[in-house]
């Protein structure tokens, strides 16, 4: 439990930091007068910066992967149940009376709803 908030601490200070360095910067800015071509800047760092602030989510998900056994455990699980759901699914194998049932089936109820 400890070494998830040492990890969940660092990775907001590696994310978080810069985005609100840049944030200070583009808001005590935001006055001048600047030329299309720095604003174009400007604004790719701050798009930058945004998609970078995302890191906490996904390093939020690292970070739980690394320091829990169990967590591991528990995302393995799920991605097994997904996968096997579809495979299941792909490989049945329906007999012919109980597609043309369904099909039929589904033909009434289309046609009697209008």
């Amino acid at each position: 439990m400890t070494s998830m908030a040492l990890f969940q601490i660092i990775n907001l200070n590696i994310f978080s930091t810069p985005f609100a360095i840049a944030q200070a910067y583009f808001l005590g800015s935001a006055n001048w007068n600047k030329d299309a071509y720095r604003q174009a800047q400007e604004q790719f760092a701050q798009l930058f910066f945004n998609v970078a602030l995302s890191g906490i989510y996904a390093g939020s998900f690292y970070c739980y992967c690394a320091a829990s056994k169990r967590y591991r455990q528990q995302v393995l699980d799920a991605l097994k149940k997904i996968f096997r759901c579809r495979n299941q699914e792909r490989n049945r194998v329906v007999p012919f009376r109980e597609t043309f049932r369904l099909t039929t089936t589904f033909q009434r109820r289309t046609t009697t709803v209008h």
